[in-house]
Formats: structure tokens, sequence, C-alpha cells
């Protein structure tokens, strides 16, 4: 705000605006700079209030006509300091991490890795290593421990100090990669990237973002089977000129993970040849260079011994690798069916045996469930198990309007 009105407003006095308002304006930069030290008094300083400059400055350079903080009568930051210091709100998280607790992890997590993942492990370190740029794809199917191998090389690269940037196509993938946020949000990714031909990510040259993809040691990109092809183009292309590096990513290391088996690139509109043509694969431009790591080691097999689970792993597999037999007359699969039971009440006397006693022990309860297609079948299944319950039963009757009509405001419709 403070940027828009410099440009457009023509302040009478921007310095005494700044200087009444300043430390307002940097507090997230001390915020980050108390994390990094670990002191949660540290007072504002001369560097603190840099920062705040550098970004307004950076705002106001990205306005049409914007000119520097000189010109408006306001201090000139000084860059060199700033991006050695590593106070920035965009950099200082990545040095933010309590390096100790991440080595215990690392050596917690290393021993219990199996074989295939030991395999990828060893690989991507050495890749990341390598002077050679390298892009790794991690082919992992649900259920092989994708997230638990991801989040070890992410400790393992920042314990040694370095930078290891988290992203992931989607908002869920991402809250469950440690420092985890979205490739468009990293990369500041175009919105309409179908719409370009060659597009590129909207990222200056003199910001923090810039700085920090030049720290960065690696990039793991988790789900990127469900991003446009044209992503991560706009990635190679845009890293290429920031890092001043014209190999692959800008020699940046790539590990991208996820399973071709699942949700590729939605086309609004679009066939499935539309879909397959979107995706990283068609990149005539990137795949060829991609190396593809394995995982195949089912999770709940291998540490429950479920053969159940691994017959169902195996069948999921099949169809997605187009293996599986199908029907030569309608071309559709046979999936084969576990246990039958004749009716509604012999599974619930199954799933939950001994209901009438056992109703109020929270444990027993979490350790089993019934899922249903149908909400007409989770009703009925839950008016059932209802009568097994011996207590009184007891309906809230809720109200849709409000006692006063004014309150109306304060709840959600």
């Amino acid at each position: 705000m403070f940027a828009i009105m410099l440009h457009m407003c023509r302040i009478s006095d921007p310095l005494a605006l700044w200087n009444a308002h300043k430390q307002s304006m940097a507090e997230e930069y001390l915020h980050a700079q108390r994390r990094l030290a670990s002191n949660n008094t540290l007072p504002f300083s001369e560097a603190i209030f840099n920062r705040a400059l550098i970004y307004i400055e950076d705002k106001l350079l990205t306005f049409p006509g914007g000119l520097p903080l000189k010109d408006y009568g306001l201090p000139t930051p000084e860059r060199e300091n700033a991006n050695t210091n590593h106070s920035s709100r965009e950099i200082a998280p990545e040095f933010a991490y309590h390096v100790d607790l991440l080595r215990s992890t690392v050596t917690r997590d290393e021993a219990a890795l199996t074989e295939d993942q030991r395999r990828a492990y060893d690989a991507i370190l050495h890749s990341i290593e390598s002077p050679e740029a390298s892009v790794i794809f991690l082919d992992a199917p649900g259920g092989t421990g994708k997230t638990y191998l991801i989040n070890l090389i992410l400790a393992k690269v920042r314990s040694q100090g370095h930078v290891a940037l988290a992203v992931a196509s989607s908002g869920i993938a991402a809250t469950l990669l440690t420092g985890g946020k979205t490739a468009h949000y990293v990369f500041k990714l175009p919105l309409n990237i179908t719409r370009y031909e060659n597009p590129s990510c909207q990222i200056g040259k003199n910001t923090d973002r810039t700085t920090l993809l030049r720290l960065a040691k690696v990039v793991v990109w988790d789900e990127c089977t469900m991003s446009n092809k044209k992503a991560f183009e706009a990635v190679d292309r845009t890293l290429r000129d920031i890092r001043g590096d014209d190999r692959l990513m800008g020699g940046l290391s790539f590990i991208l993970a996820g399973d071709f088996r699942q949700t590729l690139p939605i086309v609004p509109k679009g066939t499935k040849a539309d879909e397959i043509h979107a995706c990283l694969k068609s990149s005539a431009k990137l795949w060829p260079h991609v190396t593809t790591l394995r995982l195949r080691t089912n999770m709940r097999v291998h540490l429950f011994g479920d053969s159940d689970s691994g017959a169902y792993s195996n069948l999921l597999l099949d169809i997605g690798s187009g293996t599986i037999p199908t029907n030569p007359t309608d071309g559709l699969i046979e999936i084969p069916c576990g246990q039958h039971l004749s009716s509604l009440h012999d599974l619930i006397s199954a799933v939950f045996p001994d209901l009438s006693t056992k109703y109020s022990d929270t444990k027993w309860l979490c350790k089993r469930a019934i899922l249903a297609p149908t909400n007409e079948a989770v009703n009925e299944i839950n008016d059932t198990l209802l009568t097994h319950i011996p207590t009184l039963q007891i309906v809230y009757t809720s109200f849709d309007t409000t006692v006063d009509a004014d309150d109306a405001v304060n709840f959600p419709v």
C-alpha cells in the first residue's frame, strides 16, 4: 500500500510517513530475524528497516514508470548487505530449521528405509551432490512411502546447511511436505498458462525470490503429474535466465515425484488425448533428460504383513500399467472381490462385535469403520448402529433463524 501511495498519490512528505510507520512495515522482517536467531527479544535494527525498503522499492519498480526510492526522498536501501544476511521473509525461513533436530531425524528415518527407498535415496543424494544438473522423476504409486522419502531428503539437505525447496502441484499435497508450498506460489506461474505458447514465471531479477532460487540446492516437486508440461518448461526457461546457467533447470537439481497412473493435468473441455499431450511425459524439451527411479514396496504390506492390501496394491498397478486382462466382449476389467457377507446385520456384527458393551471405548472404535458408496447407505448403517447402543437417544433440533434479525450477519448461511 505504501508503494502504491508513493507511485499514485503524490505524498507531500514521504520520509515523514516512512519514519512514522516503518516499524509496522518492517515487523515481518523482525519476526523472521527473531526466528533465525532463536531470540524473541531482538529489537528493530537498521538492517531490518533496510529489508522493508528493499521490498518497497522492488514493488515500485514493478509499476509502469516506477522510480527508485531516492526519487521520492526516501533512503536508498543497501542491497548487498540484505542479500548476505538472509533476513528477508522469503529467505529467512529456509535458514531457520533446527539443524541438530534435523540430523537426529535423518539418523532415525534412514534406518527405516526399505530396499527400493534406499536405492532411490542414495541415487537422489548422489545427483544433488553431483556438479552435473539433473532432473529425477520418482515414480511412486500410492502407499509406497513417497512422502516419507521426500521429507527425509529435505531433512538431509537442510541438515547440511543448504536450501531445499519443497513444492507441490496442489495445496493439500504441499501441507504433507516439511516447509511445503504450492508450485504456483514459489515459481509465480501464470494461472492461465495454457494460453501461452512459451510461458515464463513472473519473477523479477532483483527480488528475494530470485535470490532464494539462486541459493537453492535442490527443488522437490510432489504430485508433478498433475501439472501441465508448460509449467515445467516455464520454470526451466526462468531458472536458466535468473541463474545465468543454460543447463537444464539452470543447473538446479530437481526431484519430481508422482504417479502417471493417477490424475493427469486437467484440460477444460479436452479429450483424453489432450490430457496426455499436456502431461510432463509429452514434453520433448524436458522428459528425454529425466531419469526415472521407482518405488514399488507397499508400506502396509511391508510393516504389517497385510496380504490383502498387497494383492489390492498389485491390482491397481496392473490396471494403471495396462497389463491386466480385459473382457474381450465389452473391454471391462473384472475386479476380484474379497470376503462376502449375506446381510447388513452380518457386516455390522463383523466390524462392531459387542457394540452394546464396547461403545464407550474410544480406542476400540477408532480401529474400525464401515465405508459406503452413498449417503443413503451411510444413514441406514448409522441408524442400525445406534439401536445397539443402550443409552437414551437425544435429538437436538437446529434453528434456521436468529432471535434478533440483525444478528443473522454473524452466522454463516
